[in-house]
């Protein structure tokens, strides 16, 4: 399991990077062999420096994800994650994110009150990792969109979403991304020709709590299922 490896081929947003960088250097850097590259026989090394931790549940929970996510893309079986995770889970008071809970639940509030644009703003930032520059910049449109175009795309049974708008773009290319929600297609469909986000819009002002991004990403980081927040197919 070679971080680095890991993380130029996987994480390719800067504020992912960030906080995994953060994660890996102060946790799990220190079971590295001399190759940068931590074996699998360390894992239940791993788990009881956990386990033993005087840290917050959430900075242990952070550890666990990151360290699943390793595994897998080490080649480790998944089954053999979800026990590794279980095992933890079993040895922890806690291991769900509050915090999480508490986002998810004002996003429900959102729905049942019709307050699509917030919705939408909440949902692009953090399932889809959008950025506040991001939602002031991709135009919604009906054009078919060619490979180097910018924009939100209302196709007849999806969204398309492609966007150049973003830090990693001289070394990732554009970003791109389909949607699958008739909820965004109505809401986008009375917007057409607009961004999600105007340029005078304040972002904290739509989120839960006044949260930033990077405190939304904090919140999925910390969640033992590593699931993102918002289970969007549920509002479709």
């Amino acid at each position: 399991m070679k971080y680095t490896n890991f993380a130029d081929d996987q994480l390719k947003s800067p504020s992912t990077r960030r906080s995994y960088n953060a994660t890996y250097n102060a946790h799990l850097k220190q079971f590295e062999n001399e190759d940068g590259v931590i074996p699998q026989d360390k894992i239940p090394d791993i788990l009881d420096y956990v386990k033993y931790s005087n840290r917050r549940q959430s900075t242990k929970n952070t550890i666990i994800v990151l360290l699943g996510r390793l595994m897998i893309y080490g080649g480790v079986d998944p089954k053999d994650v979800t026990i590794v995770k279980q095992r933890f889970s079993n040895d922890s008071d806690e291991t769900t994110n509050e915090t999480k809970e508490k986002i998810e639940k004002f996003i429900e509030r959102q729905i049942r009150n019709g307050e699509m644009k917030s919705f939408v703003i909440n949902t692009l930032l953090f399932n889809h990792d959008l950025t506040e520059t991001e939602l002031k910049s991709l135009i919604i449109s009906t054009d078919i969109p060619t490979s180097r175009d910018s924009g939100i795309f209302i196709r007849p049974n999806y969204i398309s979403i492609q966007s150049k708008f973003y830090d990693g773009f001289k070394k990732y290319g554009m970003k791109k991304m389909r949607l699958f929600s008739k909820r965004f297609l109505d809401y986008l469909k009375d917007n057409v020709g607009k961004t999600i986000m105007e340029d005078n819009d304040v972002l904290t002002d739509y989120t839960y709590n006044g949260f930033t991004k990077q405190q939304y990403e904090d919140a999925f980081t910390s969640d033992l299922t590593g699931t993102r927040l918002i289970e969007y197919n549920k509002y479709k």
